[in-house]
């Protein structure tokens, strides 16, 4: 593929622009007129969309309703911080496009930054590592036949957490693998972001078998019929649990950019990693605070299980690992990942599909400036258009700036990054919802075997596969609005 067939597949003509808002507004009004629908209560089968809509509307309104109730202090406080991060998004000076004046250095040939005082930097900033072990699963049928056979083979628990739980063909087989383990006497919880799972099921999904009849409620699916307990998040102010962890018997834990879709196992690239050790306590604490937080009793039960500490179940094996997180106020994810990049001195990796944070980008064209080695992969197109339009800025001003930026062909969903040997992956995307808004879980480690994983199965497989640009994506003058949009939005 050459530079110009890229730069066709980004090129949008003032009629598609056009079009996309037209769409927007279109998607705005049926969101409007779902407002105004009764929830659903027979068992016949609704018109198009309108039980999704109905269901997405009753979503909003308890998650600002009975969720205030239920959450006060934990909404209140999310409140307080979405509305000071708008502000200081709105108002925040743009980064100085002076470093573009500074020349391009060759690449540094010395010494990568000090692991050992990375790491111990992020004990005193952050919290001292645990221990366990990492093995990097790349795509969906790795990820969902390990998967698979950890349900099966489970003898006491399964806790599985998800941003998003489809109702596709692919995913209503998972989910009926789940209520048959559940019946056969495990425990079987599963913790659903409730916005995001309903809005996935409102999307219209290509190449479903023909005789596939889409549940229509995935949480009544899961509970019919079975002994899976279910529950489902609430998103004040539309913020929400990008988390995406499952979790075996307390003993083994995946973690990464993988929902339950279609999508995910037969269409996209992307990546999980599996654990064990005692980190899967760690994420086994975090599933149980989670879990008792989207129950009745809200905040005093998410403070009841925290205050209990993190039990130890797991094996007592492995090297270093430690958990980052984005969570209400604190964006220890973003924070580390911009300390990496100020500190990297030979290379920085990074892979994601949504790059709208300036700041990071800024951070990245200042290293290419000291001589280190940056290189970025993005996706040739992302499963939303206007973000698709971000990232080609992005590549623009990267490339600019002498970053080498790869365009993976066809959508990469992988959230990963190398920073002078030590690696942070997870369910983050560079983007202000992952960096300070929504909840996140990134695992981060200077483990060589990971590293070397990492970047010989993924990054460098990845560098190949993709196509790297030599001359900008060609820019139209929406794309500035779309950019500005985003900022707010994406």
């Amino acid at each position: 593929m050459e530079d110009k067939t890229i730069a066709r597949r980004f090129r949008y003509t003032s009629m598609q622009i056009v079009h996309m808002c037209l769409v927007l507004l279109g998607l705005a009004g049926m969101t409007a007129l779902a407002g105004c629908a009764t929830p659903y209560a027979g068992e016949g089968p609704l018109p198009d969309k309108g039980h999704q809509y109905a269901q997405a509307t009753g979503h909003v309104v308890r998650s600002h309703s009975t969720g205030l109730l239920l959450r006060p202090f934990s909404s209140l406080f999310r409140l307080t911080f979405v509305t000071l991060n708008t502000i200081t998004t709105t108002i925040k000076p743009a980064y100085p496009r002076n470093v573009e004046k500074l020349p391009i250095p060759p690449i540094n040939d010395g010494p990568g930054m000090d692991l050992v005082a990375w790491e111990a930097y992020l004990d005193r900033t952050t919290r001292p590592a645990t221990r366990g072990t990492i093995d990097v699963v790349i795509d969906g049928e790795e990820f969902f036949t390990r998967f698979a056979d950890a349900v099966n083979a489970a003898r006491e628990s399964v806790s599985l957490r998800m941003y998003i739980f489809d109702n596709d063909d692919f995913a209503v087989s998972v989910g009926e693998m789940l209520k048959r383990r559940s019946n056969e006497g495990i425990d079987t919880r599963v913790l659903l972001d409730g916005f995001g799972t309903i809005i996935s099921t409102i999307e219209e999904q290509e190449n479903l078998p023909a005789d596939h009849e889409p549940p229509k409620s995935v949480r009544r699916f899961l509970e019919q019929e079975s002994n899976v307990d279910v529950r489902q998040t609430q998103n004040p102010w539309f913020t929400g649990d990008h988390v995406k962890t499952a979790i075996i018997d307390r003993q083994i834990a995946f973690t990464g950019g993988m929902n339950i879709a279609r999508e995910y196992r037969y269409d996209w690239h992307d990546l999980m990693i599996e654990l064990r050790g005692p980190i899967v306590d760690v994420m086994q604490h975090e599933f149980d605070k989670a879990w008792a937080h989207a129950g009745f009793l809200g905040d005093l039960a998410y403070a009841r299980v925290a205050l209990r500490g993190t039990p130890v179940v797991a094996d007592a094996v492995g090297y270093p690992v430690r958990t980052l997180f984005t969570r209400t106020e604190n964006a220890e994810i973003y924070r580390v990942q911009r300390k990496a990049i100020q500190r990297a001195q030979r290379y920085v990796y990074v892979q994601n599909p949504y790059f709208t944070d300036d700041v990071m980008l800024f951070e990245l064209a200042r290293a290419r400036k000291r001589g280190v080695d940056v290189r970025v992969i993005i996706p040739l197109e992302t499963d939303r258009g206007l973000i698709t339009r971000n990232n080609a800025l992005a590549a623009n001003a990267l490339l600019r700036n002498g970053v080498r930026v790869f365009i993976y062909p066809g959508m990469s969903h992988v959230k990963a990054a190398l920073y002078d040997d030590w690696a942070c992956l997870g369910s983050a995307n560079w983007d202000r919802w992952s960096f300070y808004l929504n909840k996140e879980l990134n695992i981060a480690t200077s483990e060589p075997s990971v590293v070397r994983s990492l970047r010989r199965d993924v990054f460098e497989k990845d560098f190949a596969t993709a196509v790297e640009l030599t001359e900008p994506i060609p820019e139209h003058w929406a794309d500035y609005f779309y950019e500005l949009f985003g900022d707010y939005f994406f």
